[in-house]
């Protein structure tokens, strides 16, 4: 049964595909937008977690693993002290 933005199975849940092509479009735009500066990177952040937090109620390791590599590829200007997405702080010689 197809209901907002899943697909459910008698036992399981998955992400329906229009949805994960949505997301990841829309993705590719925000990070397109943060490194020609028009976002900031905590309105980036928020983002990913909202996408992370849609992805922890269905079956999706595979797409959480593929949303958190392309994430990576951008490296977030963070202040010292401060936490990045992954929960990280930067220190003196990168994150510790």
């Amino acid at each position: 049964m197809d209901f907002l933005g899943y697909v459910s199975f008698p036992y399981h849940t998955i992400l329906r595909p229009r949805t994960k092509r949505r997301m990841f479009r829309h993705l590719r735009l925000k990070q397109h937008k943060l490194q020609v500066g028009q976002m900031d990177q905590e309105k980036f952040d928020q983002t990913v977690q909202s996408y992370l937090g849609m992805l922890g109620h269905c079956r999706s390791y595979a797409i959480e693993q593929r949303l958190r590599k392309a994430v990576e590829k951008i490296e977030p200007e963070v202040d010292q002290g401060k936490k990045d997405w992954r929960g990280k702080t930067k220190s003196d010689d990168g994150f510790a």
